[in-house]
């Protein structure tokens, strides 16, 4: 992966209006790249050394997805959606967060077998963790991703690039600022990583528009088969990070 830090300036404008400024050169966001800008790692969670089957009660871990092989030694969670479960199967992990900073999510995802253009999704949330308190939500489905603030649907945007139902894999980053107007995201099929330069708003305003303020969180929960739709959303490596 591209390895390119950004400049202090670029660091400044994200700490002002919540979002950087596009720069002269594509700027790609991969894990080494956020881990140089970003340097507090809030939580992360690669599943490599969780045992195989249900998540629940491990490494902090609350939910019923299922921890699966990969090409070794690689694991993956694997949240499948069944009859009856409205919310799908889910995985929940709590972490302290730092106030008042710059914040970074990543994660890699996939699906297998999912016809619905709404499968899986990935959600940052204050307690309880029950998706009452969520401050951003990301939508995995059947040839598209999704990003929207809350819940309010006028902040739904789709992220630019292809993503084939059930044919690649992709990553997915996020950033904004504790408080901020809006989040930025986007994603692109691995082993590539998304460009900042690519990334759309996402603002942080209610269902009448009115400006909404980022809020706090504490919490990140996994969500596969909502609806009971059928087939798997399949989550690799999962990062927060904070300058």
């Amino acid at each position: 992966m591209t390895t390119i830090a950004w400049s202090m300036l670029a660091v400044a404008g994200l700490v002002g209006c919540g979002v950087t400024e596009p720069q002269s050169a594509p700027q790609r966001v991969d894990e080494a790249t956020s881990e140089l800008v970003y340097g507090n790692d809030i939580f992360y969670d690669k599943f490599d050394s969780l045992a195989a089957g249900s998540i629940n009660g491990q490494s902090g871990w609350a939910g019923a997805c299922t921890v699966v092989a990969g090409a070794a030694p690689d694991r993956n969670l694997a949240c499948t959606g069944s009859a009856g479960l409205t919310n799908g199967q889910q995985a929940l992990h709590a972490f302290a967060r730092p106030p008042g900073r710059n914040y970074h999510l990543q994660f890699d995802v996939w699906t297998q077998r999912v016809t619905d253009a709404t499968h899986g999704k990935v959600f940052l949330e204050n307690p309880p963790g029950d998706g009452s308190h969520t401050i951003l939500q990301l939508a995995i489905g059947c040839d598209n991703l999704r990003a929207t603030f809350e819940y309010h649907a006028n902040t739904t945007r789709t992220l630019p690039g292809s993503f084939p139902c059930n044919a690649g894999h992709y990553r997915v980053a996020c950033i904004w600022h504790d408080g901020g107007t809006e989040f930025r995201c986007g994603a692109a099929a691995l082993p590539s990583d998304p460009i900042e330069a690519n990334f759309v708003a996402i603002p942080a305003i209610d269902d009448n528009g009115v400006p909404e303020p980022i809020g706090a969180f504490d919490r990140i929960r996994l969500l596969g088969g909502i609806g009971g739709r059928t087939g798997t959303t399949v989550f690799d490596k999962v990062q927060v990070l904070s300058d």
